[in-house]
Formats: structure tokens, sequence, C-alpha cells
């Protein structure tokens, strides 16, 4: 009887020890993120205590452009996703040009990229699939 107590102990220490090491690991794979974080909400409380003339009128009127484009989107998924941003970038870039200039150029570029690696994949697909045997010539020149 207490031998098999001394293996149960054994075991739950080993777990316990298995689990505490699994959490020092988080522990310390999540610290420096949390660190970040702190700061980053830091300085924008630093920001937002000492922000320029006219920061929150602008802060205003973009948030009022994100509700309105909500409200005008009734109905449709799509809508509800497109409009609000839509609706924030266009009142952003009027008060903000060369940012949202350097921002489109930037979206411009990734979409490009991403859109011609969708069509290399698309493509790749269509002639494994749908490529027939038939329809490729042997280096005779049969069919």
């Amino acid at each position: 009887m207490w031998r098999s107590q001394g293996l149960n102990l054994k075991r739950a220490s080993h777990i316990s020890d298995s689990i505490a090491s699994h959490i020092q690991e988080m522990y310390s794979q999540t610290e420096p993120k949390m660190q970040s974080l702190v700061q980053w909400g830091l300085d924008s409380y630093e920001f937002l205590q000492n922000a320029p003339p006219g920061f929150f009128p602008r802060l205003g009127v973009i948030g009022f452009a994100g509700i309105v484009g909500l409200l005008l989107a009734r109905g449709s998924k799509i809508k509800k996703l497109v409009y609000p941003p839509g609706f924030m970038g266009l009142a952003a870039s009027l008060y903000y040009p060369q940012q949202a200039i350097v921002f489109v150029q930037v979206s411009g570029e990734k979409l490009y990229d991403w859109g011609l690696r969708g069509y290399i994949v698309v493509e790749d697909l269509w002639k494994e699939n749908f490529q027939k045997p038939g329809n490729v010539k042997n280096s005779s020149g049969n069919k």
C-alpha cells in the first residue's frame, strides 16, 4: 500500500514539474509582448494628454464617418465590412492627405502582389486538375 502511494506521488510530482515548466515557458514568451503592450498604452495615454490642437474634432469626424457607413450598410454583410472602413478612410484622407497617399501606395503594391500570387496558384491548380492528357503534344508531334 505504501509503495503504490509512493509511485503515485512520484507521478504527481513529475506531472506538476512538467506543468510548471510549461507555464514558465509560456510566461517567458508572453512577458515581452505584454510589456510592449503596456508601453504602447502608456505612450498613447501621454499622446492623448498632450494632443495637438484639432486632434479630437478630427477624430470625432472620422469616427462619425464610420458610424454613417455602418448605418448605410444595411442588409449586406459585405457592405457592413466595406462601408465603415471606407468612409473612415475617406474622412481620414481629408485630414491627413500625405499619410493617405503613402497608405494607398503601399496597400496597392500589396494588393497587386497578393493578386499575382493568387493568379499563379489558380493557374497551377488549373493545369494540374483540368488539363486533359490528350491535349498535350508528345515530343514526336503526335497527339
